[in-house]
């Protein structure tokens, strides 16, 4: 379970080092934007959610995936300045574009793939919203992550609130919240809400 966590948590932490001087970049377009008169924010394309049948079967990942869908203007440029750095990330993360996988199987189970090692989880999937509840579990402990998930012209999208990833990985990875870069990507994410992690699938 430790792994899954910890492969998410270094994504989102490999993000936000750099940017470290956010704070600053955020202040200096501040003016900017507050003085632009504002657009009306255009109605994003609804999501196509798969059926529970379309995400059986074994998925290969892509790349990694970041989302940010709150309101909130400066929020958006950190996450678009974060998403140019996906491939770094992917890397720093030790994710392999095409080889790592997902096996999603019709008893409730699904099994992630990376770095030849392999973690059992069990799932339960609501279509009308495309929640995937999935929980992992070792001897000692087990945590619960509530992701999303859409498909698209073959691809299947797996996100994760950032919010509840980092209360997790505070809840199992020992020390992790004495960790400099863990506490700054916390409190990033804690003051911009609705920011998704995740990847890419096919």
């Amino acid at each position: 379970m430790k792994r899954v966590i910890l492969v998410l948590v270094a994504t989102l932490l490999c993000a936000t080092t750099q940017a470290q001087s956010l704070g600053d970049m955020l202040k200096s377009l501040s003016s900017a934007l507050t003085s632009t008169s504002e657009k009306p924010k255009e109605e994003a394309p609804k999501p196509s959610y798969p059926t529970e049948k379309e995400l059986i079967g074994e998925w290969t990942f892509e790349q990694l995936d970041m989302e940010y869908t709150g309101d909130d203007p400066l929020a958006s440029v950190a996450i678009a300045s974060a998403k140019t750095q996906i491939p770094t990330l992917t890397a720093q993360a030790g994710l392999e574009a095409g080889k790592d996988k997902l096996h999603i199987n019709n008893d409730g189970t699904l099994v992630f793939t990376t770095s030849g090692k392999s973690v059992l989880a069990r799932y339960s999937y609501i279509q009308p919203t495309g929640t995937l509840i999935v929980t992992v579990e070792d001897k000692t402990r087990k945590a619960i992550f509530t992701t999303l998930v859409s498909k698209k012209d073959g691809q299947l999208r797996v996100m994760f609130d950032a919010n509840e990833l980092m209360a997790i990985a505070e809840a199992n990875v020992p020390n992790l919240k004495e960790d400099s870069t863990f506490v700054m990507a916390k409190t990033l994410v804690g003051t911009y809400k609705g920011i998704l992690i995740g990847g890419i699938f096919k």
